[in-house]
């Protein structure tokens, strides 16, 4: 028997302070953002959980989304020669839960309010190959993926997409170019370590690097903006209890394109298609389980969370937390989202 559908409604406060110093074409800028809500729908789930949220999980309690501290120096858009820049962002808060790199900060704590590190990273400006020239990020970046942000002032509404929950990365460490080909054409080509990793045995789960290519159109005078993006590489693990040499010869893709359209000043469309692809493995385990099937354990984990949890949730759990560690269906990050028990 399926649930009853249910009525979902969302308050949100948001504050935001930008102070700048320095230049006036491309001064260092400091911002910070509070941004706090409540979810609520028409049922009482008897664990608390809004079933099948991540950041607006928490049924009929105000939370703390983000405290966030952003300290940039943007890229000259007018620059004729070199630039540079850089972008350091963290924040605390309950979203941080499900933000993580892996490897920084996200095994320290269970409690709901956690730290993390959005961006840090380094900007250039070089003036080559095409008269908009080439702009280059290194570090650890926010993915350019998706119509949705993790900082809640880059989006429109209080809660998120499935998409941005559970279809995409989060973020990547690596390099990411951008080249500028003419005013409305804009090509994306960059190296990582995978989704929502860092480096070393701690930050990735096997020995390969990925990629990322994509497109960015700028169309009816700005009204019209669509972005397309691939990610690619393998994301099973080769680490650890469940890992295995053949995760780095598995490729999983993950393909996006979303499209923003400014109809009037009052109405803004947005549509976002996607396609996923993985390949399982072909050895025992757990780790060779069809995506689709990891993700329905997860979001029944995630559904039945509450204080006290039971063994074989916590079994599962700790076994997911071995896996490729996609926080999403079909690859959202590279390992399963962990319940939070502190109430």
């Amino acid at each position: 028997m399926m649930n009853p559908m249910r009525l979902v409604a969302a308050s949100t406060l948001s504050l935001m302070a930008t102070a700048a110093y320095g230049q006036e074409a491309s001064p260092i800028k400091f911002s910070g953002l509070l941004n706090a809500g409540i979810t609520a729908t028409d049922g009482s789930p008897e664990s608390g959980v809004n079933y099948g949220h991540l950041l607006t999980d928490k049924h009929d309690q105000l939370v703390l989304n983000q405290l966030m501290l952003t300290a940039q120096k943007d890229l000259d858009p007018n620059a004729a020669g070199y630039d540079w820049g850089f972008k350091a962002q963290a924040f605390y808060g309950s979203d941080a839960r499900y933000t993580h790199y892996i490897g920084i900060f996200d095994d320290n704590t269970r409690s709901r309010y956690q730290f993390d590190i959005t961006e840090a990273n380094l900007l250039g400006h070089l003036p080559l190959l095409t008269p908009g020239g080439i702009d280059v990020k290194a570090g650890l970046y926010s993915t350019p993926m998706g119509s949705e942000v993790i900082p809640a002032s880059g989006n429109t509404f209080y809660s998120h997409s499935y998409i941005f929950n559970f279809g995409l990365p989060y973020k990547h460490t690596g390099i990411l170019t951008t080249t500028h080909v003419n005013s409305m054409v804009d090509v994306y080509l960059g190296v990582d370590t995978g989704v929502n990793t860092t480096v070393g045995n701690r930050g990735d789960n096997n020995d390969r690097i990925a990629g990322l290519a994509g497109f960015g159109l700028n169309l009816l005078e700005g009204k019209l903006t669509i972005l397309g993006f691939s990610h690619f590489g393998p994301e099973s693990p080769s680490r650890g209890p469940n890992g295995t040499s053949e995760a780095n010869h598995q490729g999983r893709y993950l393909n996006d394109i979303s499209a923003v359209y400014k109809a009037t000043d009052q109405l803004t469309l947005t549509t976002e298609p996607q396609l996923h692809q993985g390949r399982p493995g072909r050895g025992p385990g757990l780790r060779h389980r069809p995506v689709r099937r990891l993700c329905r354990q997860r979001l029944a984990v995630a559904g039945r969370a509450r204080r006290g949890v039971v063994g074989h949730e916590r079994l599962l759990r700790r076994r997911l937390s071995r896996q490729p560690r996609l926080r999403q269906c079909p690859a959202r990050r590279d390992a399963g989202p962990r319940p939070d028990h502190a109430g």
